[in-house]
């Protein structure tokens, strides 16, 4: 295992399209834990770890002045610890290479600059949990999908409320989350869902919890749906169920708030 300790690495990097070349750290294989370390004034990414690595875990580490910060596949997401001090970036965001489904648990809990998922999340046999303050960014027509064995529990406060949204500033920039599991576990709480509902039919919507392997179920409270490109939220009433509690809203939601089919 690559250990990286009490190291200061300033103006690293390059110009490219090329990870590999163009990152101040660049973990192409195995495993690696960063303590005490300071990345600045790079160029690229201040850290990559390859989609073939893992990374074990960070402790104390500062990245500022890079271009761009991190770059990992969500199999990290969990060892990226949440006291990493991010300030001054060009680019100040998480790059999160998501495109296979987990079957680990991932929490994501960083909460000073966004995750932004370069591919759809499906979870399976998991649970996703989003921390308080966290912002999720998506790309067009990507989505976050939690099978039947899964579950998504995202809890926010209402002074750091979660916000699951899109890189791209339009209603419909991204798909939404798809719900196919009845665990008692997905909750939304202070929670913003935004510019979604953009996978197109005539049953696109920012929540969908659908009937595929028995059904599904949420609870929703202190969370507003807006600016969805289709309904706020549907589901099938024979096998789906939705818990609205208190200060739900829907705004500007363009089909409607809710389709129960």
């Amino acid at each position: 295992m690559l250990e990286l300790s009490n190291i200061v690495i300033e103006h690293a990097g390059a110009a490219s399209i090329d990870h590999e070349n163009s990152s101040s750290v660049y973990i192409r294989h195995g495993t690696a834990s960063v303590k005490d370390v300071r990345i600045a004034n790079g160029l690229g990414f201040a850290l990559d770890v390859n989609d073939g690595s893992n990374l074990s875990k960070t402790e104390n580490l500062i990245i500022s002045s890079n271009e761009s910060t991190v770059s990992l596949s969500v199999n990290s997401v969990n060892n990226l610890g949440s006291d990493v001090k991010f300030s001054n970036n060009e680019f100040p965001e998480i790059s999160v290479n998501s495109s296979k489904v987990l079957t680990d648990d991932v929490r994501f809990s960083i909460d000073s600059v966004p995750y932004k998922l370069n591919d759809s999340l499906s979870i399976d046999n998991a649970k996703l949990e989003v921390g308080p303050g966290v912002e999720i960014q998506l790309g067009l027509r990507n989505s976050i999908t939690i099978f039947a064995s899964a579950s998504i529990n995202a809890i926010g406060t209402s002074e750091n409320p979660i916000k699951f949204t899109s890189y791209m500033d339009f209603p419909g920039a991204w798909a939404g989350v798809d719900i196919s599991s009845l665990s008692p576990l997905n909750k939304f709480e202070h929670v913003v869902v935004k510019n979604a509902g953009g996978a197109g039919g005539s049953f696109e919507s920012a929540i969908n919890l659908t009937c595929r392997n028995g059904g599904a179920s949420l609870s929703l409270s202190h969370t507003t749906i807006a600016a969805s490109a289709g309904w706020g939220l549907t589901l099938v009433e024979e096998c789906s169920t939705v818990q609205i509690g208190n200060d739900v809203e829907f705004i500007d939601t363009r089909l409607g708030e809710i389709l129960a089919r």
